[in-house]
């Protein structure tokens, strides 16, 4: 069957890293490829009654957000799909998202944080292998696409992965993954995740040459670790992490973060907190700096291990969120601080309100759960968001929000008095 072809004017950048405009019929179309003010020709792959998506087959007249994207990949690659569109724009896109997202609370949303540097900065990646190839996943899709370079990776990490993969194509086998993070000192750690056929002999001898070439400090493979099983990410004091476990991307980035939820605890010596979906202890680390009483809450076993490792005066909790903060009782804690992942906190949101903590900070990678789990924080007046661009020329967006035991009639009268 052709593919049904419709021509419209897209206006803006949505959530999901798509282009949106309005067909003749008023639906909403989000379109793959497209930048602001660009008039195109889209091959629709999925026709609603409510809405449409498409790809753009055609560019019948740049719009002024256009831009000729620096990676030769960008096209093809579902990494950084705003590279087409200027990174004022991107900016401007990733505000307003949030500001929707949150537009029926009585909330401030500050300006966004903007990144330094839009290529170079990511510091973890995940590449995958079929088919003896391995690369990053096609835009929605599970193609692969192989790349040479990528322009997004800190070039450490880039050189790294590019020997690793030279020696790789044969032995990960179907759906095997190479994985890669980079420390702020130039060190870099490999993990290696086999995939049906996979050569297991293969890759620990390959793991085994790259640690004795320098490529990397260690290598994991599966549960086993060539060379050193973690690697130092910490400036000063250290901090293990694993390139098998979540690091944030952006290191640069990443401070800014911390330096922002660090301000928004306002914790002093003594102050009690329960932190919800604490990692590694990205966040813990400058809590217990600062004198707090910290109980972190994680459920993955080997993020524990490492939290453990990096705080070892900190009460870690290997469990699920949401059942550890149902058995806690009000009063208990001074500060709540939750990370959540996309899905958000909705099964725990309810259970947190109930501890009456004093002050809420909720870090969110998604505005729409967000706004979901702020509408059920009964009790709480929410104070302000400030969104923070961790991930360039891609629609992710951090927001960190605080929220302060009180009403919500008392949230919206502070909003109407600033």
């Amino acid at each position: 069957m052709a593919e049904r072809l419709l021509k419209l004017r897209l206006d803006a950048l949505a959530a999901g890293g798509e282009a949106v405009g309005r067909a003749d019929d008023g639906r909403v179309v989000f379109v793959d490829g497209g930048a602001p003010g660009d008039l195109v020709e889209v091959a629709l792959t999925e026709d609603k009654k409510r809405y449409a998506r498409g790809r753009v087959v055609d560019v019948l007249e740049r719009g002024a957000a256009r831009v000729d994207p620096p990676c030769g990949y960008a096209e093809r690659c579902g990494g950084c799909p705003w590279q087409i569109v200027r990174e004022d724009v991107q900016r401007d896109a990733k505000e307003t998202m949030v500001r929707r997202a949150l537009g029926k609370l009585p909330v401030e949303v500050l300006p966004l944080v903007a990144a330094p540097a839009s290529l170079g900065y990511r510091g973890r990646a995940t590449m995958h292998a079929e088919r003896g190839r391995i690369g990053f996943r096609a835009r929605r899709s599970h193609a692969l696409v192989e790349i040479d370079t990528c322009l997004a990776l800190e070039p450490g990490l880039d050189a790294a992965l590019a020997k690793a993969r030279a020696h790789l194509v044969e032995a990960l086998g179907e759906e095997g993954s190479l994985r890669g993070t980079i420390a702020p000192s130039g060190r870099v750690q490999l993990a290696l995740e086999p995939g049906r056929g996979a050569r297991v002999d293969r890759l620990r001898a390959i793991a085994r040459m790259l640690v004795d070439e320098g490529t990397a400090i260690g290598v994991l493979v599966g549960d086993e670790a060539i060379g050193e099983a973690l690697l130092d990410a910490g400036e000063g004091a250290p901090f293990w992490v694993s390139a098998a476990g979540f690091r944030q991307a952006n290191e640069v980035q990443n401070r800014a973060l911390r330096a922002l939820v660090r301000e928004a605890l306002g914790v002093t010596r003594g102050t009690r907190v329960l932190e919800l979906y604490a990692g590694d202890g990205n966040f813990t680390r400058d809590a217990v700096a600062d004198g707090a009483v910290v109980i972190a809450v994680e459920e993955d076993r080997a993020a524990v291990e490492r939290l453990r490792k990096n705080l070892p005066t900190v009460q870690a909790v290997c469990a699920r969120v949401e059942s550890d903060v149902a058995r806690r009782g009000p009063g208990a804690f001074e500060r709540v601080l939750l990370d959540p992942p996309r899905a958000g906190a909705k099964e725990a949101i309810t259970a947190i309100a109930r501890l009456g903590a004093e002050r809420i900070v909720y870090v969110s990678c998604d505005p729409a759960t967000l706004a979901r789990d702020l509408q059920a924080l009964t009790g709480y007046r929410i104070v302000a968001a400030t969104p923070i661009d961790l991930m360039p020329h891609t629609d992710h967006v951090e927001v960190v929000v605080i929220a302060e035991l009180g009403s919500a009639s008392d949230s919206a009268n502070d909003t109407e008095r600033r």
